[in-house]
Parts: structure tokens; C-alpha cells; sequence
């Protein structure tokens, strides 16, 4: 009995730390994305990088705050202090970047073909 107990609690145990991969992956994703639609669609492109660093930082924040609300493994409140301290930083830089990708398309489709 006590064998049988123990498979299942390792296969609900390794469930549940897919589904918090699979979390991850999607914000990560949701994270990297939503900055590429806000700087590639803005009319106004320094702002569009204030908010697109605001909403990585936000994205990610968040979905940490989940995690850490659900009692996930290997997720502590100090990686969400963490991130509210300094992944404004990380979304600004992701977002400078994209500008520069943004900048740089737009000036190879202006200049004449040689």
C-alpha cells in the first residue's frame, strides 16, 4: 500500500512541476511578445520603449506573484523582490533593442538599392 501511495504521489509531484514549466514558458513567451507589438505598432517610438519595458516588467512580475501565491516549488518571494527591483532595467534594455530592430528596418527599406 505505502508503494503504491508513494508512485502516486511522485507522478502528481512531477504533474505539477510540468505545469509550472509549461507556466513559465508561457509567460516568458507572453513577456518577449507583448514589447514587439507595443514598439513595432506605436506611432510615438521613445514612448512605445517606456511602455514596453513597463509591460515586460509587469508581465513577469506577475506571473511570479502567481507562482509564489500558489506555493509552487522552487519559487521564492525573493526572486519576486528581486525582479520588482531590477527587471525594469532588463524590459528597458529588451525594449532599446527593439527599437534599434525597429530603426534599422525602417532605414533599410529608405535607402535606394545600389
Amino acid at each position: 500500500m505505502r508503494l503504491k501511495r508513494h508512485i502516486f504521489w511522485t507522478e502528481f509531484t512531477l504533474g505539477v512541476m510540468l505545469l509550472v514549466h509549461i507556466y513559465d514558458i508561457f509567460i516568458f513567451a507572453l513577456a518577449l511578445s507583448v514589447p514587439v507589438a507595443i514598439v513595432f505598432r506605436a506611432r510615438f517610438a521613445w514612448l512605445s520603449v517606456l511602455f514596453a519595458a513597463i509591460a515586460a516588467w509587469l508581465i513577469i512580475y506577475m506571473g511570479g506573484l502567481i507562482l509564489t501565491l500558489t506555493q509552487a516549488d522552487g519559487h521564492s518571494a525573493a526572486t519576486d523582490r528581486g525582479w520588482l527591483r531590477t527587471g525594469w532595467v532588463a524590459g528597458l534594455i529588451y525594449a532599446l533593442l527593439l527599437l534599434l530592430i525597429r530603426v534599422a528596418i525602417r532605414y533599410a527599406r529608405r535607402t535606394p538599392n545600389a
